[in-house]
């Protein structure tokens, strides 16, 4: 049994938005639906449109919580918000979080992601993000 946690739904627009976060989690892949299911933890604020970061307990487990801003998205159709859930979803799955490189290619890898799940992509275009240089 796997429950689907969010966070900070304080209005009927943030319940809209959490069932958005639901059937987003039904066009996945059964096995990463669980994955995400048993380990993820949605948070709406108005913070950055998407984030994704690790939460440390004094426990055996690690939580991760995916931040979602949708003040940013209000401008888009449900499909484009469910892109949007679905990259930082991929993210997540990547192990890409807070404190990794990031840049272009973390972006461009995670909308390919999206891809083999059914989604379009995320982004069109990749340049305001940051390329990281190799150490």
């Amino acid at each position: 049994m796997y429950d689907l946690f969010v966070c900070g739904v304080t209005t009927a627009s943030d319940q809209k938005n959490a069932i958005l976060i639901g059937k987003t989690l039904l066009k996945l892949p059964k096995k990463v639906r669980e994955k995400v299911l048993d380990a993820v933890c949605f948070i709406i604020t108005g913070d950055a449109e998407g984030t994704v970061f690790k939460f440390h307990l004094p426990v055996e487990k690690t939580f991760s919580f995916i931040l979602l801003n949708f003040t940013l998205m209000k401008e888009k159709i449900e499909d484009e918000k469910m892109r949007t859930v679905a990259h930082e979803i991929a993210h997540f799955i990547l192990g890409h979080g807070i404190d990794s490189k990031g840049g272009k290619k973390a972006e461009k890898t995670a909308d390919d992601l999206i891809e083999k799940w059914g989604f379009k992509r995320a982004y069109q275009s990749y340049g305001r993000f940051a390329t990281v240089k190799k150490e």
